[in-house]
């Protein structure tokens, strides 16, 4: 009777495998299709804001490097359009007197960038001098309002901007990293501003091979930090599931 009592065992065993088996997989799919209804809201507003795929910033501030970014950048092969967007970067605001840590780019208005951000409060596109748009992020974070007047310190100039926008884009769905305050123009005489670049690719030419384009081109020299929208949806989905 040993020969049942083995053969018993062995049938049970199979079993618990296949039960194991099965269950490991339904854990998977339960797992993907939560991703994917995570990501989707992340990929509409891609979709909608017709955002661009790289965002670059330069290790060398481009007036220094002699370097035209635009034209490098748009000579790249899977390369649709680049933009330049001039910026200054600040780590804290005034908000009724009292300071607030941010990072954040104070960023002049271009429509080729901004013009199709998802407006949540306000309206950006006749913003005037003295005036701003905030990223959500930001807004939920330090509790600012449309009609808010918020000061930074600009290489020791006091400059203040009403707020009369409340935006979201990919690129500022986190306040882990910086977000884009963006104002009508930046203040002249200004000596630290900086240039950032955005770049929209060809359709299914993916930022990993434009990265790889880029410093095949660039004698294997990678010489910025290239941000992505796709890698700015995996932070929002992270910072969702956290």
């Amino acid at each position: 009777m040993l020969w049942i009592k083995q053969f018993r065992n062995k049938k049970l065993q199979s079993v618990m495998i296949f039960f194991i088996i099965g269950l490991c997989t339904l854990l998977i799919s339960g797992s993907l299709i939560i991703l994917t209804s995570m990501k989707k809201p992340y990929e509409d507003l891609v979709k909608e804001t017709k955002a661009a795929e790289v965002k670059i910033y330069p290790n060398v501030n481009p007036q220094f490097s002699g370097k035209d970014w635009v034209e490098v950048l748009e000579n790249t092969k899977g390369v649709k359009k680049a933009c330049e967007l001039k910026v200054f970067s600040v780590d804290m605001l005034k908000l009724h007197g009292k300071k607030k840590d941010a990072f954040l780019d104070v960023s002049e208005y271009n429509k080729a960038s901004y013009g199709n951000v998802r407006i949540l409060e306000g309206e950006l596109k006749n913003i005037q001098e003295g005036e701003c748009g905030v990223p959500s992020a930001i807004a939920n974070t330090l509790n600012l309002n449309i009609g808010d007047e918020i000061e930074f310190s600009m290489e020791g100039k006091k400059v203040s901007y009403k707020i009369v926008a409340i935006y979201a884009d990919i690129y500022s769905i986190s306040t882990a990293y910086t977000s884009d305050v963006i104002v009508y123009s930046l203040p002249s005489g200004l000596t630290l501003t900086e240039s950032v670049y955005l770049t929209w690719l060809e359709q299914g030419y993916t930022d990993d091979d434009f990265i790889t384009e880029y410093t095949d081109n660039n004698d294997g020299i990678l010489d910025g930090y290239f941000r992505t929208a796709s890698d700015s949806m995996l932070i929002g989905i992270i910072l969702l599931s956290a």
